[in-house]
C-alpha cells in the first residue's frame, strides 16, 4: 500500500506497526483541518440564517411545536470554530 507523505515523525513507523492506522487517520484529519475550518466558516452564514428564520417562525407562532434545532446547531458550530481558533 502506498501513501502520500503528509507529515514526518521521528522514529520508525511502518504499516505493520500497531499504532500506524491511528497515526494515519490523525494525519489525514490534520491535513483536512484547514479545508474543514474554511467550509465551516462559510457555512456559518447559512446556519445563522436558519437560526434566525427558526426564531422568527416561533415568534410569529408559525412553528408548532417550537424547536431550537437550528439554534442548537449554531451553538455547536460556534463552539467548534472557537476551539479551532484557540478560544474554547
Amino acid at each position: 500500500m502506498s501513501h502520500k507523505l503528509i507529515a514526518r515523525m521521528p522514529g520508525e513507523y511502518r504499516e505493520n506497526h500497531a499504532i500506524f492506522p491511528e497515526m494515519l487517520a490523525n494525519a489525514h484529519l490534520i491535513a483536512a483541518a484547514p479545508a474543514m475550518y474554511e467550509a465551516l466558516v462559510k457555512a456559518m452564514v447559512l446556519i445563522d440564517i436558519a437560526a434566525l428564520e427558526e426564531e422568527n417562525r416561533a415568534y410569529r407562532g408559525e412553528q408548532q411545536p417550537i424547536t431550537s434545532e437550528a439554534r442548537d446547531r449554531q451553538h455547536l458550530a460556534q463552539a467548534a470554530l472557537a476551539q479551532a481558533e484557540g478560544r474554547g
